[in-house]
Parts: structure tokens; C-alpha cells; sequence
């Protein structure tokens, strides 16, 4: 290198001093032993005691979970504390040696110019002396100095530009462990959301909701935008608003957010569904697309659906789902809106009355599209939603208000505008579609036609509720929307129902409406898509005497208390007229002049076109069927064709039925009848082939008509059993007599009227019967200390007896008969009379 005149400070630059670098890293350690010194912090392990129930639980657990994650944040600042005091003491360090060797810099400066003033000296006094050479000499001599000093400097820059990247690593990583740098773009809220957690969910809900609140414009917006447009979205367009909010509609937070801010903009009575149904019609675009492009325009219509369910207070049980649901559910009731003081309950209400208002609105498309109802529109997004994710359900307020809930009014739809059943073959669902028929959405496509298909799909309890593992916050709003199904079901229809013959027409529940008499008068018309898949899993959450019951409303909400008393009678009632709609179902008449379109190779057409349903029934009625059986006996309705309940023992509803509707189960095409149709692809025989109740069927259940054997047998000898225990002989006579009464017709109901329907399974199922019940008689006589070591055919029958105590199978079947193992016992009967006679 050439001599450098520049002086060393110049030449050499000095780093800056670190200012403030300490004071920073003393502020960041005192906030780490503050946070530290906290209660919270402190007594993270230890419990709350001064307060106490579920309340009390829940702020304990969260007070207990805030004090780790402080815990945790505490310790956080001494590693940036301390990677900025060691860069501090680095750079201080680095500029004493950079002064060092500005100093040996100048020094060697100095010298150089010395050596050049002498030289200057002798060649003015000197006229021969020619100082070329010791001018180039002393410039060499500097910059051979000024080498190594420039090498040192440059490593020493190095070394400080390294341990300052070290320490900013330490603190960027120390930053990003705590709280990502994309999420601190999104500002305090966010950094709060992040921070707390899903297991702080009281404070992590009202972070959620703060910065769901702050970005809600700028959905609004953008949604506004699109919504506002004269001609359908480009596929661009859709593409981009999907990737930009497709996650954000698919929260609860976001949705109520975004719903809380349109009305913020546009005042409190703004139409939300309004701006929904005109976002969904334009992010369709036409029925008539390029290829590929349906998918685009389907993933984002999904997402609106998703926002429909959740704007009612629905849930998403969903694995992606159910932690921000369970949260959702359990801080909801202390969120509140822009105002202030709205609730989360208000904006749900308002925007489910925002759906009804808009449900008879007309729509235009495109030319060549046919225009769409706003019912078409939230039935069909919803319902394709609800396919897609089938964890997904409607919030309660759906069901609240009986025939003028949303539940009711789209069912009124349905009921008023047949030709939009998808059943019916001239719908043009194709023209009249916000969905498209695409290879991975067609089973999606097919089912959102159907007007009911939504609200089948969104009210049935999701799996990962059902086997109980949700958050119990998600499993008590699962029971609350539950009991509000069940009532919106056993309330009455808004319109008039022509019955078949021999019942009077009127306003029936929803329920048998819905089960059996929904455009059954029409062949064309009759059924479900899905067989009746969605509709009879419906029925049967709400019929299911099984589920838990929720907590008691508060007694200031008088209808919802009101709906929670009755709920145990409305259960069975709504078993009874699922039943009783069933049989409608049956009973309709369909004429025509060259055929018979009321029976398939002797096969009821309703059956037949709501296979799925029908396989439903056994589980339905399952749990009902002491009530069945009581009823056959002796119906206690008068001569009619109606369906209730009453109070039964305990806390339970009994099915109740008019005399005539009893008739009808039981006769030739009745619904015992029918259930003997239901025959499911066997998937697995369990390893034995002579027992049933260990296989396992494609659809997940038994034969219909098995399921209600199997109950009633169940139950008959249950009855028995209890009476065999009885020491004194009168009651005990009494008791099997009374059990034989009960459950003798609906056994044989079950089996003789079915012989030429179901032979390979029932043909042999009644001969046990009336030996197995002179024997039970004859056991009754009996003192209870007789020796079953002495009599092998009554110990046989009563050890299997008290097996059923221990909750064994007392039934067994096998692949051409079903009968009891008592009645096997009883055609050895014939081979054991003696022993019979002595007992006599």
C-alpha cells in the first residue's frame, strides 16, 4: 500500500462508544426480577383457596398458568441483559485499541515527516545532492508502518462487527423465541395473543378478540370491496382474498369481529348477510368456468360458509378448530363489541336476524345463471361448508324461536319452493349453484342443493365431542345447542301438512315433519340425497336419552330454564315422532295408472329412497323401546295417530302413542316391517361366526331391526331377572307374568311379521318363546334356595342370569337364527323333562 498522510483518527476510524448500552441492559434485568418478584410469579404451583367453585377453578388454573409463563418471561431478559453488557464491554474494549494504534499511526507520521524535513534541509545546502532516493526511502519506510497497523485495525473492526452480530442474534432469537417478529408486526394485541396462549384462555381470549377487533377493518374492507363489485371476481381475485382472510374467516373471533365492525361502519341495523350473500355470488362467478379455476373459487366460498356457521355462535370442533372454539366458548360471555357494551350473545343474534331478513332477497347473476334466493345462497355455502368439515355446527340461536327461529324459516322455504330440492330432476342445479362440481369437491357439490342439507349436516353432535374428549367448555355449549335442537324440533311447523290417510291434517312437529312427510306425497321428490345419512344422525343426537344433561340456566332466563325442565320429556317425544313421521313416510299413497311407485321389489318406496334413515331408526328407537313395548301392550293414547311423552320414572320421558299409530307399527307394511330392510355390508364377523353382536358393519351400525331385537330382548330379560329375584312366591309370580305381558307382542312383532321379509335371520326366532316362558313361570314357583347343582338346566339359566348383573351379554346370535341361549336351554327342555316333573 501507498503512504497515507491522513491523520490516525481519520485514517483509523474510531467506533462509537455503546451509549445508553448499560442502562438498557440494567432496565432489561430489572423487568426480568420484577416480573419475577410478581405473585403470580412467585406462587405460580400454589392454588388459590379463598375462592372456590368452577369459576374459581378456572381463574385458579389461569392465575397459576399466567405465573409460569411470567416465570419463563423473567428469565428471558438476563440472556439479551447480558449479550448487550458483553458487546458493550467489546466495543469499549475495541476502542482503546483502535486509539492505539491511531497513536502508532501518527507516531509513524511523525517520523516520516522528520526523515523529509531533514531531507528538504540537506538539498538546499547541498546543490549535488540529489534526494530522489531517500524521498521514495522514507515514503516506504511509512507505509511499511502503516501496514500492519491498517491489518490490525481492519481485523479489530472485524472482531467488533462479529460480537456485535452475536449479540444481536442472542437478542433477536431471545425476541423471536418469546414472540415471533411477525407477530410483533401485528401490535400489542397480537404480541398478547401470542404471548398468553391457549392455556390461559380467559387472557388469551380477550387478546384474540382485542386484535381481531384492531384488524377487522381492514377485512371489512377488503370484503366490502369485493362484496360492492358489478361483476364477479377474477380468479386472481379470489385467490388473493383466500390467501389474505380464508384463515381468518374460518375464527370465531375474526367472524364476530368482522360482523361488529360492518355495523360499526354502517350503523347497528346494517345487513350483514346482505354484504355475505353478495361477496358469495361474486367469488362463485359464473356456472360456466375454465377448467381448474373451480377449485380456486370453491376453497374461498367455503371459507364465507364457515363464516355463516360461525357468525351464528357455532362451533369447529375440527382438529385445526376446536382449541380456538373451547376457548371461544369459554370467554365469550365477557367479550363485548366496538361500543363496549354489546355482547358477543347480541352480534350472533343480530347477525342470525341479518340471515332470515335476506332469505326471500333475490339475487342476480350473470346471464345464463339463474338467480338465487338468499336461502339458496346460505344453505348452500353453509351446508357445503358443513360437508367439507363435518365437525362443524351451528351456534344455538339458530333453534331459538321454534317456527320463526332460522332453523324453522328454512325449512318453511324448503317447504314453499319444492322444485329447489335437489331430489327433484328438473332443480338445474348446475345453473343455480354457488358451488362447483369439481373432482374433489362433487360428494360437497351434490349435497349443497338440498335446502335441509345445511341444517342436517350443522346439527348433529361432531365425533370429538361426542366421545367426550373436547374442553368442557366446548362440551356444555355442545349441551346447550343440543337442548335448543331438541325444542325447536318438538315445536310445530309455521305451515299446514296434508297427512296420509287416516290422520288429520295440520301443524305436526318439526320432528315427524322433517322424519317422514317433507315432499313425500311426491315420488319424485321423496328422500334425502344422502339417503337421510345426515338427517337421522340429527334425530338421533337429539332423541338420545344418553347424552348429559347441561347445567341449569340461570331462573332469570325463564325460556331457556323453561326448555331445560322439559328437556328429558322433549327427548322422547321427539324418538316418538320420529317414529310416527317415519311411518307417515310408509303410509303415503303415490298412484299411478301402469306401476306401483310405492313399492321396489315389495319394498316401500320411503324406505327404499331413505335407506339411511331407516338404518338410523334401530338406533333411534333402541334406547326407547321398554316405552315400546309398554306401548304395545297398552297403548295409553287414545284411538289416534299421535306421538308424545310423558314423564316416566325418574328423571326420564316416556314415549307415548295414539292406539292407532301402534296399529300401524305393528301391521303389514309398518315400520317393524321396514326395519328388516335395513341390511348393511358386513365388514367384519369379530373372528365368530356364531355371534352377531361382534361384527362390525360398513356404516358404523347394526341392522336396524337387529338393534331393536337385541334391545328388546335385553330388556324382557332384565325384567325377568329382577322378578326371579324377588324371595316372595306371589311377587315373583306376578313379576314374570307382568314381563311376559309387557314384551311378549313387540318380541313377536319383532319376529313372526317378519319371517318373509328377513327368513335366513328370523325363521326360527319365536319357537323358544312360549316354552321359555312356561319355564320362567315354573321358576317362579320355585323357593329361591333350591339347589342349581341338583336341577343342571336351572342352573344353567340362572347362572347366565347372573351373569346379565354383572352387565354381560345375555343374548347371542348366529348367522341363520336369533334367540335367546335361554332358549336354547329351553328345547333341551324336551330332553330333560324329568328333571322338569320333580321340580313340579
Amino acid at each position: 500500500m501507498s503512504a497515507d498522510l491522513r491523520p490516525g483518527a481519520e485514517a483509523l476510524e474510531s467506533p462509537k462508544p455503546v451509549t445508553g448500552a448499560s442502562e438498557v441492559a440494567s432496565h432489561w434485568k430489572a423487568i426480568g426480577s420484577a416480573i419475577g418478584q410478581t405473585q403470580a410469579a412467585q406462587h405460580s404451583s400454589v392454588p388459590a383457596e379463598s375462592w372456590t367453585g368452577a369459576a374459581a377453578d378456572a381463574a385458579s388454573a389461569e392465575i397459576q398458568a399466567l405465573g409460569g409463563k411470567l416465570s419463563g418471561l423473567s428469565g428471558q431478559f438476563a440472556t439479551p441483559a447480558s449479550a448487550l453488557t458483553t458487546w458493550e464491554a467489546r466495543n469499549s474494549q475495541g476502542i482503546k485499541t483502535v486509539e492505539g494504534l491511531q497513536t502508532q499511526w501518527d507516531d509513524a507520521i511523525a517520523a516520516y515527516k522528520k526523515t523529509i524535513s531533514e531531507i528538504n534541509a540537506r538539498a538546499a545546502t547541498d546543490k549535488e545532492y540529489n534526494p530522489a532516493s531517500d524521498l521514495q526511502a522514507a515514503e516506504s519506510t511509512l507505509a511499511s508502518a502503516q501496514a500492519p497497523l491498517k491489518k490490525s485495525y481492519d481485523d479489530e473492526i472485524h472482531q467488533l462487527s462479529d460480537a456485535a452480530n452475536t449479540a444481536a442474534t442472542e437478542i433477536q432469537k431471545t425476541s423471536n423465541d418469546t414472540i415471533p417478529a411477525d407477530v410483533v408486526k401485528g401490535g400489542r394485541a397480537a404480541v398478547g395473543a401470542e404471548l398468553f396462549g391457549k392455556d390461559m384462555p380467559i387472557a388469551d381470549g380477550a387478546a384474540e378478540w382485542d386484535y381481531a377487533r384492531t384488524k377487522a377493518p381492514q377485512l371489512r374492507d377488503d370484503l366490502e370491496k369485493a362484496a360492492n363489485s358489478d361483476k364477479p371476481l377474477t380468479e386472481a381475485e379470489v385467490k388473493k382474498l383466500q390467501e389474505k382472510w380464508g384463515d381468518k374467516l374460518q375464527n370465531p373471533y375474526w367472524v364476530q369481529a368482522l360482523a361488529d365492525s360492518y355495523r360499526d361502519k354502517h350503523g347497528k341495523d346494517a345487513n350483514f348477510s346482505d354484504m355475505l350473500n353478495r361477496l358469495t355470488v361474486n367469488a362463485a362467478g359464473s356456472s360456466n368456468l375454465p377448467a381448474g379455476e373451480g377449485e380456486t373459487r370453491n376453497s374461498f366460498v367455503n371459507s364465507i360458509g364457515n363464516a355463516m356457521v360461525l357468525a351464528t355462535g357455532g362451533s369447529d370442533a375440527s382438529k385445526d378448530g376446536i382449541a380456538t372454539s373451547a376457548e371461544y366458548a369459554q370467554v365469550k360471555a365477557g367479550l363485548r363489541g366496538h361500543d363496549g357494551k354489546t355482547t358477543i350473545e347480541q352480534i350472533e343474534h343480530a347477525n342470525i336476524e341479518s340471515f332470515k331478513s335476506t332469505g326471500d332477497k333475490v339475487y342476480d347473476r350473470q346471464r345464463g345463471d339463474s338467480s338465487l334466493d338468499g336461502y339458496q345462497i346460505f344453505t348452500q355455502a353453509t351446508g357445503f361448508a358443513g360437508v367439507k368439515n363435518p365437525d362443524l355446527t351451528f351456534g344455538k340461536g339458530v333453534y331459538e324461536g321454534g317456527a320463526d327461529s332460522l332453523a324453522g324459516k328454512i325449512v318453511e322455504y324448503d317447504q314453499k319452493h319444492p322444485s329447489m330440492n335437489a331430489m327433484n330432476p328438473g332443480a338445474g342445479v348446475d345453473l343455480a349453484s354457488i358451488v362447483h362440481s369439481t373432482d374433489a369437491d362433487d360428494k360437497a357439490w351434490k349435497l349443497s342443493h338440498d335446502p335441509l342439507q345445511s341444517l342436517f349436516q350443522l346439527s348433529d353432535t361432531p365425533e370429538r365431542i361426542a366421545d367426550g374428549s373436547a374442553p368442557s367448555a366446548l362440551q356444555n355449549a355442545e349441551g346447550t345447542r343440543l337442548m335448543h335442537l331438541r325444542d325447536f324440533l318438538n315445536s310445530n311447523t309455521s305451515f299446514d301438512v296434508d297427512l296420509p290417510e287416516g290422520r288429520e291434517d295440520g301443524k305436526i312437529t318439526f320432528a315427524r315433519y322433517l322424519a317422514g312427510n317433507r315432499h313425500a306425497d311426491d315420488v319424485d321428490l321423496l328422500g334425502n340425497i344422502d339417503g337421510g345419512e345426515a338427517l337421522g344422525d340429527m334425530l338421533n343426537d337429539a332423541s338420545n336419552p344418553k347424552t348429559a344433561d347441561v347445567p341449569e340456566p340461570p331462573a332469570s332466563d325463564k325460556t331457556a330454564h323453561k326448555i331445560w325442565e322439559n328437556d328429558r320429556l322433549t327427548r322422547a317425544a321427539i324418538a316418538a315422532n320420529t317414529m310416527a313421521g317415519y311411518q307417515d313416510g310408509l303410509d303415503y299413497s303415490h298412484s299411478a295408472i301402469l306401476s306401483d311407485p310405492d313399492h321396489i321389489k315389495g319394498e316401500d318406496v320411503f324406505g327404499h329412497k331413505n335407506w339411511a334413515l331407516r338404518s338410523w331408526m334401530g338406533s333411534i328407537i333402541s334406547p326407547y323401546v321398554d316405552d315400546l313395548a309398554s306401548e304395545m301392550h297398552n297403548s295409553t293414547g287414545e284411538g289416534s295417530m299421535e306421538a308424545s311423552s310423558a314423564p316416566g320414572e325418574g328423571h326420564s320421558g316416556h314415549m307415548q302413542f295414539g292406539r292407532d299409530i301402534v296399529t300401524r307399527f305393528k301391521q303389514e307394511g309398518g315400520l317393524l316391517q321396514d326395519l328388516a330392510f335395513d341390511q348393511p355390508e358386513l365388514e367384519s364377523d369379530g373372528g365368530t361366526k356364531k355371534n352377531l353382536l361382534d361384527d362390525t358393519y360398513k356404516r358404523g351400525r347394526m341392522p336396524a331391526l337387529q338393534a331393536v331385537q337385541v334391545a328388546a330382548y335385553t330388556g324382557y330379560m332384565g325384567d325377568v331377572y329382577d322378578g326371579l329375584q324377588n324371595p316372595d312366591y306371589h311377587v315373583r309370580m306376578q313379576k314374570i307374568q307382568g314381563a311376559n305381558s309387557r314384551w311378549t307382542e313387540l318380541i313377536m312383532r319383532l319376529s313372526t311379521r317378519m319371517r318373509t321379509r328377513v327368513p335366513r335371520l328370523v325363521r326360527r326366532l319365536t319357537r323358544p318363546i312360549g316354552g321359555h316362558v312356561k319355564l320362567l313361570i315354573l321358576l317362579s314357583t320355585r323357593e329361591r334356595t333350591m339347589q342349581p347343582v341338583k336341577c343342571p338346566l336351572v342352573g344353567r339359566l340362572l347362572k347366565r342370569q347372573r351373569k346379565l348383573q354383572r352387565g354381560r351379554p345375555l343374548i347371542t346370535f348366529s348367522r341363520r337364527i336369533t334367540s335367546l341361549r335361554a332358549g336354547n336351554l329351553i328345547r333341551r327342555w324336551k330332553l330333560n323333562r324329568m328333571i322338569l316333573c320333580k321340580m313340579a
